[in-house]
């Protein structure tokens, strides 16, 4: 089976380099080379730092080279390189000292380092500081009075349990926020320390996650309780419980430890990788300023790594034993990929347009839209090396999951109104598409037409809709719709070709408002219903389901794929926010009415939900 699967893929790859189209013509067959290459298991996922993403990097020059479009880095090279933090490691420095204590504290028993610490040794005297959060509305003044400028900062991690559990809440519950707000007072560094937790919230120390590779400019450690409290009856205070108690009854109870000091390093190291964003050139016919439409998709994905899905069992949530697994990621976006490659083919087999036009493989999109951003801060395009020339981006068009086109047609459009003139023009070339155009004008903030938009170019994002397979070892090539990538390939290209051939260029609006948060923070939950919630449809009420866990409360009381939730018990629904502040309201074992919209009819389900924790396997 696999020599019969590499012979048809040596022979199909004989196609690509055999077969230009007509303008405007795409190959489906072609189209299907190039995301079974890309998400085939000898490309490991393509992670970054892997010989996999290499693999990709080459092929996609070696696809522009063909094509005849310039290097698109100086002029003289495919490949824009620049490195990127990929995790951390806890090293033997990691220490801490507390005065006036005598016992060791020993690092993973007493105090971790969190991931997004930095590495910088402190010493200061403690300071309490509460939750760590100033929120007028909220009568929350843990910072009132304090003077933090070379101290050490000592707080519960997360929010009082008496506040809502809603948007503004996780925004200050954040630990992002808390090392910010220290940061600039101008804090040596951060202790957190946890409250009593609710129920189903885990307990101790977490262990170190090396998988963030964000640093937010303090060291910040997590304390145990244990250490915490000796460190306040050391300064005759009360109990961390004490004090949660009368935080809780709204008193302010921050304040300086006399007499108590603390010392160390977190003990981090940021491990990087060398990656490169893949770039290619077509020369407008323009003689004056030149000007550039971006063409692009990131080509990265997870590589092979454990699947983050939950595991159930008769409604419970399971310890399950998972090993790594490779990520293929043939529509996310081995698809948009493939989708820059054959558009690249298209506009050099036809007339020159008046624009230049820059067709781009992102990296590194999975961990943050690194490519993109670094290709913004340093665009590498012939022109734009010197400010003073006149040259600019005009316009972004971006690729991400492009390859799951459904029977009905339907092809959202982050972006839509970026430009002034972008409405207009969906509409007029979408009308004779034969796709059922969905405009969103929100930016999508979670793909590279984010990096783009944020510096002043106007940015449309392509995106077919979200699915099961979705981040999944099952995003394989088998399941990519090349007819469909065609049909949207098509209607991009008339779209692309119109914005790199206008006498005029977009007009940028400021100011949208993006579809989703950026990563930043997850708020723990007492509770799980055994659901993949989608971000995608903002316009309509409710959260839709994108996938139903196996054995999962929502999957044993009838629920499936595509509901949309619109209440949870008296709770209407009407976005992913409101789900998520629903669900944090219960308790395990609690029943809940679940309304949702299935196919046009409202129906209500009972669903028995179940603890965040998992349970130990008999």
């Amino acid at each position: 089976m696999q020599q019969q699967k590499w012979s048809r893929f040596f022979a199909l790859t004989a196609v690509t380099a055999s077969v230009v189209p007509a303008c405007g013509q795409i190959s489906a067959e072609r189209f299907q080379v190039h995301v079974e290459y890309l998400a085939s298991d000898d490309l490991e996922g393509r992670g970054i730092g892997t010989a996999g993403i290499q693999k990709a990097a080459n092929y996609i020059a070696a696809q522009f080279r063909e094509i005849g479009l310039e290097p698109g880095v100086g002029g003289s090279s495919y490949f824009q390189t620049f490195e990127v933090a990929t995790r951390k490691e806890m090293t033997a420095d990691a220490r801490l000292a507390v005065a006036p204590l005598q016992s060791p504290i020993a690092p993973g028993t007493d105090f971790v380092p969190l991931p997004f610490s930095s590495d910088a040794a402190f010493e200061g005297p403690v300071v309490f500081c509460g939750y760590g959060i100033d929120f007028e509305e909220r009568k929350q003044t843990d910072f009132a009075h304090l003077d933090l400028a070379g101290k050490v900062a000592l707080m519960f991690r997360g929010a009082p349990n008496t506040w809502a559990d809603d948007t503004e809440t996780m925004r200050h519950a954040m630990a992002r926020t808390k090392v910010y707000a220290c940061r600039d007072r101008g804090a040596a560094a951060v202790l957190f320390v946890s409250p009593i937790p609710k129920e189903g919230a885990p307990e101790g120390l977490p262990t170190f996650d090396g998988s963030v590779p964000d640093a937010y400019g303090l060291p910040a450690l997590q304390v145990s309780r244990e250490l915490a409290d000796r460190m306040l009856i050391a300064a005759k205070m009360d109990t961390l419980e004490a004090l949660q108690r009368r935080i809780e009854k709204g008193e302010v109870v921050s304040g300086a430890l006399t007499d108590v000091k603390a010392s160390g390093r977190a003990g981090v190291k940021q491990l990087k990788a060398e990656v490169h964003n893949v770039v290619g050139v077509l020369r407008g016919s323009a003689t004056t300023t030149v000007e550039y439409i971006v063409i692009g998709a990131h080509y990265d994905h997870l590589g092979k790594t454990i699947p983050w899905q939950r595991t159930f069992k008769a409604g419970q949530l399971a310890e399950a034993e998972q090993a790594p697994q490779i990520h293929n990621g043939a529509d996310d976006n081995a698809s948009g990929t493939a989708g820059v490659i054959e558009l690249a083919r298209m506009f050099a087999a036809g007339p020159k347009p008046k624009r230049s036009v820059a067709f781009v493989a992102f990296t590194a999109e999975e961990s943050g839209l690194h490519g993109s951003q670094y290709f913004v801060d340093h665009p590498p395009l012939p022109g734009l090396e010197n400010p003073h020339s006149g040259a600019r981006m005009a316009a972004m068009v971006n690729m991400d999951m492009i390859g799951r086109l459904s029977s009905d047609g339907l092809l959202e459009v982050f972006g839509a109104e970026s430009a002034e003139d972008f409405p207009g023009l969906l509409d007029r070339l979408g009308g004779k598409s034969g796709l059922a155009l969905k405009r969103v004008s929100a930016t999508s903030n979670r793909s590279d037409d984010a990096s783009f938009y944020r510096a002043g170019v106007p940015a449309l994002h392509f995106y077919t809709g979200t699915h099961q397979d979705y981040h999944k070892p099952s995003d394989d090539a088998d399941r990519i719709n090349s007819a469909g990538a065609v049909r949207v390939l098509d209607f991009i290209f008339t779209v692309a070709s119109e914005l790199a051939r206008a006498e005029t260029s977009p007009k940028y609006v400021a100011k949208l408002k993006s579809s989703s948060p950026a990563a930043g923070g997850t708020p723990v939950y007492r509770v799980v219903m055994g659901v993949s919630p989608s971000y995608a449809e903002e316009d309509e009420p409710g959260m839709r389901i994108m996938d139903v866990n196996k054995d999962g409360p929502a999957e044993l009381a009838g629920l499936k794929p595509g509901d949309r939730i619109v209440r949870i018990g008296a709770m209407t629904v009407n976005n992913i926010y409101d789900y998520m502040g629903a669900l944090t309201k219960n308790k395990a074992g609690d029943v809940v009415d679940v309304e949702v919209v299935r196919e046009g009819e409202r129906k209500t389900f009972k669903v028995t939900l179940a603890g965040a924790q998992p349970i130990k396997p008999q």
